[in-house]
């Protein structure tokens, strides 16, 4: 879903895609001596693999956050190291795409950096009982997406999603406006957007 908003937004404005879970599997790689990128494993994620001695990298993932990382540091740890990523670019204008936002713990350092009115949490869900329909963010604007074919899903986006999102943007979007990025427009790398913050749209 975030790459079909990226599809229809990126023609308009920068887009940024920030993935929470990325730190969590570049610290667990690094705990078994690995020396990789997050994406690495995603396609044999539920395989195990004696390069986690016997665990699926999911599982590897998710034993060292809850046993490891969180006893340690507490359950808001990723959501605090994300926000503070965050901090230097929220100034930009565009839009940031967040998928996988099921904590609200999490979740909450993010929203705290942000601002809760300028963030659309979009819920994902196979129904009401997914624990991804539980994810409740005070003062955010949310939409569901619950038992909801993928026609019925790209439809609502362009339809529902997309216009929200450009009606949250800091800055207004004129007719033929188009993606640039820094490197094509330096200037904007340097401009002082005070008082505004970067649009997010968080996915559980």
């Amino acid at each position: 879903m975030a790459n079909l908003i990226r599809e229809h937004i990126a023609p308009l404005i920068p887009v940024m895609h920030v993935v929470i879970s990325d730190i969590v599997k570049k610290m667990t790689h690094e705990h078994y001596g690995l020396d990789c990128a997050p994406l690495t494993f995603e396609d044999i994620k539920d395989h195990p693999s004696i390069l986690f001695n016997g665990l699926s990298p999911r599982d590897a993932y998710i034993d060292y956050s809850e046993n490891v990382i969180k006893p340690e540091h507490g359950d808001d740890y990723f959501g605090v190291r994300t926000a503070k990523a965050l901090h230097a670019i929220k100034d930009q204008p565009g839009l940031i795409l967040m998928p996988g936002a099921g904590y609200a713990e999490e979740v909450a350092p993010i929203v705290k950096e942000i601002g809760p009115e300028n963030i659309m949490l979009v819920r994902l869900a196979a129904g009401e009982w997914d624990v991804r329909a539980q994810l409740d963010l005070p003062g955010v604007e949310t939409v569901d997406f619950i038992k909801f074919s993928q026609p019925e899903i790209e439809e609502l986006i362009r339809t529902l999603i997309v216009p929200k999102i450009v009606r949250i943007l800091p800055e207004p979007l004129n007719e033929g406006d188009h993606f640039r990025t820094m490197s094509e427009n330096p200037e904007s790398a340097n401009q002082n957007h005070a008082g505004e913050e970067q649009p997010i749209a968080l996915f559980s």
